[in-house]
């Protein structure tokens, strides 16, 4: 995985990100004041790997391209502890996408499309990015 993510990014100097809970894990989310940066270079230089349906942890790495990745703030609607940072990544250029992501989405085809990455999938970047 982290060969992969070097050959991708091109630096051996990598950073992981990944979404985390704090705390207890409240119902409901809204986004903290000023909670929302960017992940990297703009134009896709991340690598996000997801877990595969396997007896045993496999990933699936891959270096999209068009994308966005925003580190996410997140606190409890009603207030009190707990919250996330959560790993966002969107996508600016769906136009190649299957129609069943669209219809599952209720989007249009060349809509960008963001979503967050749950606690078990890692999203690479170049140390030096932020």
């Amino acid at each position: 995985m982290v060969e992969f993510a070097t050959d991708a990014l091109g630096t051996s100097h990598l950073r992981r990100a990944v979404s985390v809970i704090h705390g207890n894990e409240p119902s409901r989310y809204i986004v903290a004041p000023n909670g929302i940066k960017r992940i990297g270079a703009p134009g896709g230089a991340v690598v996000p790997c997801h877990p595969m349906a396997y007896p045993y942890l496999v990933r699936f790495c891959h270096k999209p391209d068009n994308v966005q990745a925003l580190s996410v703030e997140l606190i409890g609607e009603a207030g009190g502890e707990g919250g996330a940072t959560a790993v966002a990544v969107c996508h600016s250029n769906t136009s190649t996408w299957d129609n069943r992501y669209f219809e599952m989405l209720k989007a249009a085809r060349g809509e960008e499309i963001c979503h967050f990455m749950p606690q078990n999938y890692l999203l690479w970047v170049s140390e030096g990015a932020q």
